[in-house]
C-alpha cells in the first residue's frame, strides 16, 4: 500500500508542475499548453488508480480478506 501512496504522490506531484508550465505558456504557445495540461490530467488519473487499490487493499486487510 505504501508504494501505491508514494507513486501517486509523485504522480500527482508530476502532474501539478506540468498544469503549472501550461499555464506559462498559454499566453506564448496554447498547443504547447493544451499538451502540458492534457499530460496533467493524465497523470492526475493514474495517481487517482494508484490511490483507489491502495485504499481497496487497505480495506481487504482491515476486513480480512473479505472485500
Amino acid at each position: 500500500m505504501a508504494k501505491l501512496h508514494a507513486a501517486a504522490v509523485e504522480l500527482h506531484t508530476q502532474a501539478a508542475q506540468h498544469m503549472r508550465h501550461a499555464v506559462k505558456l498559454f499566453d506564448q504557445d496554447r498547443s504547447a499548453a493544451s499538451h502540458d495540461a492534457q499530460l496533467a490530467l493524465a497523470l492526475a488519473l493514474r495517481a487517482l488508480s494508484n490511490e483507489n487499490e491502495a485504499a481497496r487493499l487497505f480495506v481487504k486487510l482491515a476486513t480480512g480478506g473479505a472485500a
